[in-house]
C-alpha cells in the first residue's frame, strides 16, 4: 500500500490552542490539506478586498505538523493574500520552518504555478494547485496565487510524462453548496482527461461527493477538517467533514471515507482560549449512507445535479445577489436602491473619505463577483432561469434536497 490521505480546508482563526489527536492517517502517508488562512502576524495590515481577511497564528503550525506527518498544503485559494505580499512571505517562511511543504503560491506566477514533486514509496507524485480568481492572483513579476486558467490542462499533461501519479488540488466551485455546477463538474473531469490520477477541491466548506472519472478519482469538496467552531455556530454542517484514505499502488480500489467534526475542548471558554480537537464521528462511511448518496448520486444524473444547482443559484440570488448588485426590479429593492443612493449622495456631501472608500469596496465586491467563475456561473444560472433563457429542471425531489442541505439564505446581505 502507498497510502495518500485528503483533508479538506484548515482554517484555525482565532485560534490560541490546538488540541490534536493522533493522526488517522496510516504509517508513511502523505497527507494533502488546503491551508485556508495566511499564517502571520497581527501587526500586517489587510489588503483592501470583498470579505473577511483572515489569518491564523505561526504557532500552531507545529502542532499540524505533528498530527499529520508529511503535510503538503496547497495556499491556492482566496484568502493566502488577505495581507498582501507581506502575508504571503512570512506564510511561506512560517509553513516550511514548522515542516510542512507549500505549492500554489510564490513571489512570481511562475513560481505559484511550480508543481510540487514528492518521491513518496518509490513512486513520483507531482502536485499541482491552483484557485478561481478571486484576490491576489500571482503575475510574472507579482506575488500571489496560481489561477485557474486553460494553462492548467497543459501543466497536467506535462507533469503526467515525468510523474507516477498526477494530483490536483484546485479551490473554487460554490459556497455551502453540497453539489459541484454542471460546469465546475465538467472542468474537474477535464482534469483527469489530461491525465490527473486525483482531483481534491476545496472551498464550498460543506462535505460534497466523490466519484470515479475513468481511471482517477474526483472529491469535489471535503468541508472545513479545522476551524474555529465559534464562528460557525449558524452552520453545523460547516464544522464537519470528510477525510480520504487512497491507496496509490491500487487506486482502482475505493476510498476508504470517515468523518470529523472540529469541536470545541471547552466550549464555555472564550474562542481564542478554548483548545479545539477534532473528533472522529464515523470511521468508515458506507457507500449507501444516506448523506453519501445525497451528495453522490446527482453526480451521475446530469438532469438532476443542473436542477440542484437551480435550486442553489436561485436562493443566492434572492438571499444575496439581488440585493447587492441593485437591479431594481421589485418594489422592496428599488425602495433599497433609493434609500442608499441617498445614504451615499449624504456620504459624498459631509464625509468625501468615507465615500470614496465605499465606492472603492463596492467596486471590489463587484469584481470578486465577476472575476471568479463559480460567482459568475451563479447569478448567469439564477438570472437565465428567472427571465426564460434556461429551461427549469427543478423538480420536486430538488426543491426536498434543496430544503434538506441548503440553508433558507445562503449569505446575509
Amino acid at each position: 500500500m502507498i497510502p495518500l490521505t485528503l483533508l479538506g480546508d484548515l482554517a484555525p482563526v482565532g485560534l490560541k490552542a490546538l488540541s490534536l489527536p493522533a493522526t488517522a492517517a496510516p504509517a508513511g502517508s502523505l497527507v494533502l490539506a488546503n491551508l485556508e488562512i495566511p499564517f502571520c502576524t497581527a501587526a500586517l495590515p489587510p489588503r483592501p478586498k470583498a470579505g473577511p481577511a483572515l489569518r491564523g497564528d505561526p504557532a500552531l503550525l507545529p502542532a499540524l505538523a505533528a498530527a499529520w506527518p508529511g503535510l503538503v498544503v496547497t495556499l491556492a485559494n482566496n484568502h493566502t493574500m488577505d495581507f498582501g505580499a507581506a502575508g504571503l512571505a512570512a506564510t511561506l517562511s512560517s509553513v516550511r520552518a514548522a515542516g510542512l511543504r507549500p505549492f500554489g503560491a510564490g513571489p512570481t506566477l511562475a513560481a505559484a504555478a511550480a508543481p510540487l514533486t514528492v518521491d513518496h514509496a518509490g513512486l513520483r507524485l507531482g502536485l499541482l494547485a491552483a484557485t478561481d480568481r478571486w484576490f491576489g492572483v500571482a503575475a510574472s513579476a507579482e506575488p500571489g496565487v496560481c489561477p485557474l486558467d486553460p494553462l492548467l490542462v497543459d501543466r497536467i499533461r506535462h507533469l503526467r510524462t515525468t510523474s507516477d501519479r498526477v494530483i490536483v488540488s484546485v479551490h473554487g466551485g460554490g459556497e455551502m453548496s453540497p453539489w459541484p455546477s454542471p460546469q465546475w463538474q465538467q472542468t474537474l473531469r477535464a482534469f483527469i482527461a489530461a491525465g490527473a490520477d486525483v482531483v481534491h477541491a476545496h472551498h464550498p466548506h460543506v462535505s460534497l461527493g466523490w466519484e470515479r472519472w475513468h481511471d482517477g478519482w474526483i472529491f469535489y469538496g471535503l468541508g472545513n477538517t479545522l476551524i474555529n467552531p465559534a464562528l460557525w455556530r449558524q452552520a453545523p454542517s460547516a464544522r464537519r467533514s470528510w477525510r480520504v484514505q487512497l491507496d496509490l499502488a491500487h487506486l482502482a480500489q475505493a476510498p476508504l471515507i470517515s468523518a470529523w467534526e472540529s469541536i470545541a475542548d471547552a466550549p464555555g471558554e472564550s474562542s481564542a482560549s478554548a483548545p479545539v480537537t477534532l473528533r472522529c464521528t464515523c470511521p468508515a462511511v458506507a457507500p449507501n449512507d444516506p448523506d453519501v448518496t445525497d451528495r453522490n448520486a446527482p453526480l451521475a444524473d446530469p438532469a438532476l445535479l443542473e436542477g440542484l444547482h437551480q435550486e442553489y443559484a436561485v436562493r443566492l440570488w434572492e438571499s444575496f445577489y439581488a440585493d447587492r448588485l441593485n437591479p431594481g426590479d421589485t418594489t422592496a429593492r428599488r425602495l433599497r436602491l433609493t434609500a442608499r443612493t441617498l445614504r451615499d449622495t449624504a456620504f459624498a456631501v459631509f464625509n468625501p473619505g468615507r465615500w470614496r472608500r465605499q465606492r472603492r469596496d463596492r467596486g471590489l465586491f463587484h469584481y470578486h463577483l465577476f472575476s471568479a467563475a463559480a460567482h459568475a456561473g451563479e447569478i448567469a444560472t439564477a438570472l437565465g432561469l428567472i427571465h426564460g433563457e434556461l429551461p427549469d429542471r427543478r423538480t420536486p425531489r430538488t426543491r426536498a434536497l434543496a430544503a434538506r442541505w441548503l440553508p433558507p439564505a445562503l449569505f446575509a446581505s
